[in-house]
């Protein structure tokens, strides 16, 4: 089941004036249930402009944007209820962090749409522990949190509602190589746990931790859409729209040169220690 699905999206800034700027170009687009799908391009190629449409935060210039079967653009959605389905966390983790103590940040969500005070700690306790964030910083004041614990409690207020589908803009960006690794790694259990997932990076080494499918913006366009693996195996693809290969698919590829008969498709790590673990068994 189609639980995104989105048809010849056009998006201009100011539209109408002489200033007007098509942002977005006859766009195409589909998430099935349970499905995790990268989107990559570089900087200023479309990718936010593309997911505020997702809940109702941007409207398409033309076009439809249909969520969970429901043109989210009629005019008679509620979309309060659309955004408890579909959480987006934004890139700035500052940009959704509003509230003086994480804990109260957190709760938020869950206490606008009716849980009592115990069954929202409740909740705060539990999405911390899934994003990997101490309980006792539930107390700490948000301003005194590092970058990488307010993109975890950003996060960690969007899981908070419970979303079916979750949407993350560059959500490792400016964070130290331990805190990416924890947030991939529970995108993977939250994938593997049924929720579907949509991921903005300009890193598609972080598509290939976590996706299925890839689709690559350029101006506005989507220019390729595919498996994750058959692209990380077409460098020129990736080289026309300014990417380089996953550093493990280019060491896979050295180490085939070198003689070692590795498989096709090595596009991360756990793949490449498996097939290092076939060899010497």
């Amino acid at each position: 089941m189609k639980v995104v699905e989105i048809d010849k999206l056009n998006f201009f800034y100011n539209y109408g004036t002489k200033n007007q700027l098509h942002v977005l170009k006859d766009v195409d687009f589909y998430l099935e249930a349970g499905e995790s799908v990268g989107i990559i391009g570089k900087t200023g190629s479309g990718k936010s402009t593309f997911l505020y449409h997702l809940n109702g935060l941007l409207s398409p210039s033309s076009g439809s944007v249909r969520v969970f079967g429901v043109d989210i653009n009629s005019g008679d959605v509620n979309l309060h209820k659309i955004r408890k389905r579909i959480g987006i966390v934004f890139q700035n983790p500052e940009d959704q962090l509003f509230e003086r103590y994480l804990g109260d940040d957190i709760a938020f969500g869950p206490l606008k749409y009716g849980k009592t005070i115990e069954e929202a700690r409740e909740i705060v306790f539990r999405v911390m522990n899934m994003v990997g964030l101490d309980r006792s910083l539930k107390d700490r004041f948000i301003t005194k949190l590092s970058f990488g614990q307010k993109r975890l409690g950003a996060i960690a207020g969007v899981l908070a509602l419970e979303p079916e589908v979750l949407v993350l803009d560059e959500p490792t960006s400016g964070l130290d190589p331990l805190t990416r690794r924890r947030v991939l790694e529970m995108l993977r259990r939250l994938r593997a746990g049924g929720i579907s997932i949509i991921l903005v990076s300009h890193r598609i080494e972080d598509v290939v931790d976590v996706c299925q499918r890839v689709y690559i913006l350029d101006e506005g366009r989507v220019v390729y859409t595919g498996r994750v693996e058959d692209l990380c195996n077409n460098p020129d693809i990736l080289a026309e729209h300014g990417f380089e290969p996953p550093v493990v698919s280019e060491l896979a590829f050295s180490m085939r040169k070198a003689g070692l008969q590795l498989g096709d498709g090595i596009i991360n790590v756990g793949q490449l220690l498996d097939a290092l673990d076939e060899i010497l068994r």
